[in-house]
């Protein structure tokens, strides 16, 4: 004969639901902090970590000797906070990032990168790298987010927030023999005190292609976006707007002499709102001393451009490594 379920069993269904809620809201077992995510990136048997929770750093993150994919996956981007206090990866292996936030990562470090300090191969697709600085003076301080130095490296679909560097390339910075593309990614109110407010690039080669940059701002003397010495800068279908310099290149600064330097401003970039203490340059600033060729205006020069350059070394319509 059935019988009426009483208070106890009423108070057991309770806890049990309960329960079962409790357990479909915890995050699954192979979610990361910050213990189980150093486990995975310390140990040289792994070689792809899935960020699945944010990971806040109580440390600088050592080294890493292997090649590494970190992806983040889940319903939102999983964040690697440094607190404001630590930094993030080193290497000098190929790393591939997807769908990661690197937030309030700060170094002090020889050379920069409070984010990224590579040596190694890279690619970066779909990441945001936000409040990220790099303190220091000489050869430190440079590359407020990433410091590449004679590497190759692919950066698309990324944004780039209000990073910060002591002296040059407030969310970038590219030496030696580097070759990058840069393609569809946003760069707002980065700062360098010193050149290059969003990106600079010392004897390296990029292709910049359908990014914006809004509102970076250099307090040195050249490039209040982008700053390219003694490199390959390729420039094409951009956005520059309300970049500023105390210098200079309000959008870009190109450098180039005897030991090197090409670039060609491709067509579909557009200038708006840039500014700089020479207002002859708000929007460009092309500086050759050599007589070698080593710019092209494919696309005619926007007002606000001033060419220091013999004749021999600047070129009208040549469109090499622009988009066809």
């Amino acid at each position: 004969m059935a019988t009426a379920a009483g208070p106890t069993s009423g108070v057991l269904a309770l806890a049990v639901t309960v329960v079962v809620l409790a357990l479909s809201v915890l995050p699954e077992a192979s979610g990361y902090g910050f213990i189980e995510f150093l486990a995975d990136y310390k140990n040289p048997q792994v070689s792809r970590i899935e960020l699945k929770g944010d990971v806040y750093l109580s440390s600088n993150l050592p080294e890493l000797s292997r090649n590494v994919t970190i992806i983040g996956v889940g319903k939102t981007r999983p964040v690697i906070d440094g607190q404001n206090k630590y930094s993030g990866i080193v290497t000098h292996s190929v790393l591939s990032v997807r769908n990661v936030e690197f937030r309030n990562l700060v170094t002090t470090r020889f050379s920069g990168g409070a984010a990224i300090l590579s040596f190694g191969d890279n690619k970066f697709e779909s990441c945001v790298f936000y409040n990220n600085r790099a303190f220091g003076s000489g050869d430190s301080g440079n590359g407020g987010a990433i410091y590449f130095y004679s590497n190759t490296w692919r950066i698309s679909n990324c944004q780039f927030i209000a990073n910060r560097a002591s002296q040059t390339g407030g969310a970038l910075y590219a030496l030696g023999e580097s070759n990058g593309k840069l393609t569809g990614s946003t760069f707002t109110n980065n700062y360098a005190k010193s050149r290059g407010g969003a990106v600079a690039l010392i004897g390296s080669t990029a292709t910049i292609d359908k990014c914006a940059f809004q509102g970076n701002q250099a307090d040195g003397d050249v490039g209040g976006a982008v700053s390219c010495s003694r490199g390959g800068c390729y420039i094409s279908r951009n956005s520059f707007r309300n970049n500023v310099v105390n210098g200079t290149g309000g959008a870009v600064r190109f450098f180039a002499d005897d030991e090197g330097g090409n670039g060609v401003l491709c067509k579909g970039n557009t200038f708006s709102g840039n500014k700089a203490a020479d207002s002859s340059t708000s929007n460009l600033h092309i500086v050759v001393t050599d007589t070698l060729k080593s710019w092209s205006f494919c696309a005619k020069a926007p007002a606000g451009t001033k060419v220091d350059a013999a004749s021999s070394a600047i070129e009208y319509g040549n469109c090499r490594r622009c988009p066809k």
